[in-house]
């Protein structure tokens, strides 16, 4: 199914491409006709057109497609209401296609939808969304299964200090997981910070680079924004499973999730043995000329 159809040609492509059969819907009465016309004489028999809203067409819509393709107007403010709407009414069977939402490049995503994939062609960009069987929003508030989140892309946020053995623990525990990781590294850093902390960050770094799933971006804001711009769906943060701390990530994650539905946070706990590091005191350690060989990656 093509939602916006306008002159067809998409539908068309779809047909040339082995397609049976083709629903195409658009509310101008020239578009419509003029597939129609245009369907009788080259694919006679294999497009229905309907002129019809494509948002009541969803709400009202019993049949299953295998691919449900949109082109909406650019200039839609309600355009990310789609995904959402089309994955809710399960009207998509397939489990590997989903939806496709072609939209503008500097659109920004405000779905609760999980995009799988985003393909950008200068101004334009397609979204591919996975099914509802197969989208964390069935999960949602019953935790996270890693055959769900396995092959997405997730976030490292805020590493401006130099990495220590407890975050390079984390790291080697959540690479299994996740195909693809996009560190945070801030470029904001107090102006009094020593050279030492500039080395120690260097060799963090360093460690980084040798992690070929990671890919280090500098970015500064918030974490949400980050996330939409490298196309993450997770955060992973960790905490030592001491009070404060778990109250203050608590906090983080529910912020979070106010913001950015779309995006999830995963928690992993400080092993035992690493639970006592703190960046601040490593970061004292650093700026006081001590040796922080052993507690840096």
């Amino acid at each position: 199914m093509t939602l916006f159809c306008g002159t067809g040609n998409i539908s068309y492509e779809f047909l040339s491409r082995g397609c049976t059969s083709v629903t195409c819907v658009d509310n101008n009465t020239g578009c419509i006709e003029f597939v129609k016309e245009f369907s009788e004489k080259h694919f006679p028999g294999m497009m229905y057109a309907m002129r019809n809203d494509a948002f009541r067409y969803i709400k009202n819509c019993h049949t299953t497609f295998d691919i449900i393709f949109a082109d909406p107007p650019f200039s839609m403010s309600n355009v990310w209401e789609l995904p959402d709407l089309i994955l809710e009414q399960n009207i998509s069977e397939t489990k590997t296609a989903g939806f496709i939402l072609e939209h503008s490049s500097h659109s920004k995503p405000t779905c609760k939808a999980i995009i799988s994939e985003t393909r950008k062609y200068g101004h334009t960009s397609f979204s591919f969304f996975k099914p509802l069987t197969q989208s964390p929003l069935l999960w949602r508030g019953l935790g996270v299964r890693q055959n769900l989140i396995h092959g997405k892309n997730c976030c490292l946020p805020r590493l401006v200090r130099p990495i220590t053995v407890r975050d390079a623990d984390i790291l080697d525990r959540a690479l299994p997981i996740f195909d693809k990781y996009s560190l945070r590294w801030e470029t904001t850093m107090k102006k009094n910070i020593c050279s030492r902390l500039t080395s120690a960050r260097s060799g963090s770094k360093t460690f980084i680079a040798t992690m070929k799933k990671i890919k280090i971006i500098r970015y500064d804001g918030l974490t949400i924004d980050f996330c939409r711009r490298v196309s993450a769906h997770y955060i992973i943060r960790r905490h030592s499973a001491l009070r404060p701390d778990f109250e203050f990530e608590r906090m983080i994650a529910q912020m979070n999730s106010q913001m950015a539905a779309e995006i999830e946070t995963v928690f992993f706990i400080s092993r035992p043995e690493y639970s006592h590091i703190s960046s601040t005191v490593v970061r004292d350690i650093i700026r006081n000329k001590g040796d922080y060989k052993k507690v840096c990656a």
